[in-house]
């Protein structure tokens, strides 16, 4: 694994993480 696609990954991890922290929230 190249350290683009690692890149990519940390982002994608860390955009979902910010997603479900917004809906635990949100209640």
């Amino acid at each position: 694994m190249n350290l683009d696609s690692f890149v990519t990954l940390l982002k994608t991890s860390y955009s979902a993480y910010n997603l479900l922290v917004r809906m635990q929230e949100k209640q």
